[in-house]
């Protein structure tokens, strides 16, 4: 309402991960954060809509709040660590012309407020889900409204903050593609992928 009322006068704010809804589609939406390029931002936009922001010649406003400690994945308990990328959708898909039939399309999004290298993607298995294997180099980015590099992937990226990744697993023969679709279409886990983030191992959960 506020936004629709006043758009130049309101200024949007995210803190960690919400759902889309249309009346902010196509807005700049600000990300809050620890990051100091975040807070810039947030204070640009501040003084942008006519606020009297004071910042010149005082830097204690590049420290002071915690934003990423309010943030709490509710899908991570408490007493696990912050995983930089989440699950943004998963599909089954089954191609006979294809070299390799049967796939686990996986899309992930990096959560942060910077750029993540992605690299050695591998499949953790868990009791309730399903064996599979990731093969090298099946990584790719969107970029606008397309995949690329387009039909091939890569074994190692830079994903930009907020951005979409996609890979995929082959699922294992003893699984009939029925049972692999529908496991998708649950909301049950099928395992972990585990994934090289920087410099730290993470495993994130499909």
């Amino acid at each position: 309402m506020a936004f629709g009322k006043y758009p130049e006068r309101t200024v949007i704010v995210s803190l960690g991960t919400f759902k889309t809804f249309s009346d902010i589609v196509g807005q700049h939406v600000i990300r809050i954060s620890n990051a100091v390029k975040s807070r810039q931002a947030l204070s640009d936009r501040l003084r942008n809509a006519g606020c009297a922001v004071l910042t010149e010649g005082r830097s204690d406003w590049h420290n002071e709040g915690d934003f990423d400690a309010a943030v709490h994945d509710p899908d991570i308990p408490k007493d696990k660590k912050y995983v930089p990328l989440k699950l943004f959708r998963r599909e089954a898909k089954f191609d006979r012309g294809a070299t390799y039939t049967r796939k686990i399309w996986i899309q992930l999004r990096n959560e942060t407020d910077h750029s993540l290298e992605l690299r050695h993607p591998k499949w953790k298995p868990i009791p309730s889900g399903l064996h599979a294997n990731v093969l090298s180099g099946t990584m790719q980015i969107k970029i606008g409204g397309s995949w690329c590099p387009e039909k091939i992937g890569v074994d190692r990226l830079h994903l930009p903050a907020g951005e979409l990744c996609k890979l995929w697993a082959e699922p294992s023969e003893e699984y009939p593609i029925e049972q692999v679709q529908r496991q998708c279409q649950s909301e049950a886990p099928l395992g972990f992928l585990e994934i090289r983030v920087n410099d730290a191992e993470v495993d994130v959960a499909v």
